[in-house]
């Protein structure tokens, strides 16, 4: 389990990194913030890239086991594969991870 304050893409791929593992996440699964929702359409954006690679979000990323119940208020968002390869989204790589303290 991790927090994913540099993004959910950034982080997820830290902690696949560290895991030697891959995650699959399917972004119709992957929740938007009302408000984030709102300021896209304002803006005349989509919503989802703020969820996948926006920062400064306080939630947590964890891995469960596959028949363990995921506790109440949990999100699950894709599964943890044997593929090392990062974080897929909707089986692609994504083009940009997100916020990364050592590249700025």
């Amino acid at each position: 389990m991790m927090d994913i304050s540099d993004g959910l893409m950034r982080d997820a791929s830290r902690m696949a990194r560290a895991s030697e593992l891959g995650f699959a996440i399917d972004s119709s699964l992957v929740p938007v913030d009302p408000t984030a929702r709102d300021t896209a359409q304002l803006m005349g954006l989509e919503a989802l890239p703020f969820a996948l690679i926006g920062g400064e979000d306080h939630r947590l990323l964890a891995t469960f086991p596959s028949r363990a119940a995921v506790p109440p208020h949990w999100v699950v968002i894709g599964e943890v594969t044997d593929d090392w390869r990062g974080v897929r989204v909707d089986g692609k790589v994504p083009e940009h991870l997100g916020w990364d303290h050592f590249e700025h």
